[in-house]
């Protein structure tokens, strides 16, 4: 008989990961993500244990969890001790690019999340634009914009301003390998990397430039069919967003903007053929 309360713990990233993440700190570069994640297996059951460099940010990821335990979109939470959270291990597969049932249940997915109580927000209220702009103006900074860019990119950031925009829940790093299929659907395994009040659109946008290719006004469109808002007036205001604010941080990790520039050129083209 096993003796009660053994465990076994093991990371969960593997090594190569962890040691980019040394990579970072040695170099001086910002990692941005300061948890540390690991499985810990008692004899009948799996849990997930994130520990933080402080305790706000696990009381952050605890409240979050909490408020959408109703959903079921991400693994149960469990407890928290201090600055580490601890959640039920998400049994499923991991989420296939190439699987169309797959990418509609991620679909599914961000229209749930994204209908869990939206509010309707005057942009002009908010410091969204500003931090827009500071983003595009750390880019030039960078050497990845030049002047001329920043000036084509600033006023399409005008141009798609929205009055109001929608806001709400937001799962910020959607990459395949942070989703499981479940009985029960697609489930988002990171669950620090789920916010609320933050523009809704920005975690699809990071999707859509990484591994979902999906004509804009289809993706708009299979939210509202999935149940969730009516994207269609910011989706491209939060894609710039999110380009903007997604390049610094790839600069800063030593990775380049390259892919980010060219989403902004997609974004300058399009709306250049609209004549909007």
């Amino acid at each position: 008989m096993t003796r009660p309360g053994r465990f076994r713990l093991s990371r969960a990233h593997p090594w190569w990961r962890r040691a980019y993440y040394r990579a970072l700190e040695l170099t001086g570069r910002p990692r941005f993500k300061s948890h540390r994640a690991s499985f810990i297996d008692f004899p009948r059951q799996r849990f997930k244990q994130v520990s933080f460099s402080n305790a706000s940010e696990a009381r952050r990821v605890e409240d979050n969890l909490r408020a959408l335990r109703p959903l079921g979109l991400f693994p149960r939470f469990l407890f928290r001790l201090e600055g580490t959270v601890w959640t039920q291990f998400a049994e499923g597969v991991r989420v296939d690019p190439q699987n169309p049932e797959h990418v509609n249940g991620v679909l599914a997915f961000f229209a749930c999340l994204y209908g869990h109580e939206p509010i309707q927000v005057d942009v002009d209220a908010t410091d969204l634009q500003q931090r827009l702009l500071d983003n595009l103006n750390g880019l030039v900074a960078m050497g990845e914009l030049d002047d001329p860019a920043y000036e084509q990119l600033a006023a399409l950031a005008e141009r798609l301003r929205p009055e109001r925009a929608w806001m709400g829940c937001e799962y910020i790093d959607p990459l395949p390998k942070n989703f499981v299929v479940t009985g029960n659907g697609v489930v988002g395994i990171d669950a620090e990397a789920l916010y609320r009040r933050e523009l809704l659109g920005i975690g699809l946008a990071k999707a859509e430039l990484r591994w979902l290719k999906m004509d804009r006004n289809a993706l708009v469109a299979a939210l509202i069919q999935h149940g969730g808002p009516d994207l269609g007036d910011q989706y491209d205001y939060a894609n710039l967003y999110f380009l903007a604010h997604y390049g610094v941080q790839s600069v800063l990790r030593g990775k380049g903007a390259r892919g980010c520039r060219a989403g902004m050129e997609r974004l300058l083209e399009q709306h250049a053929n609209q004549g909007t």
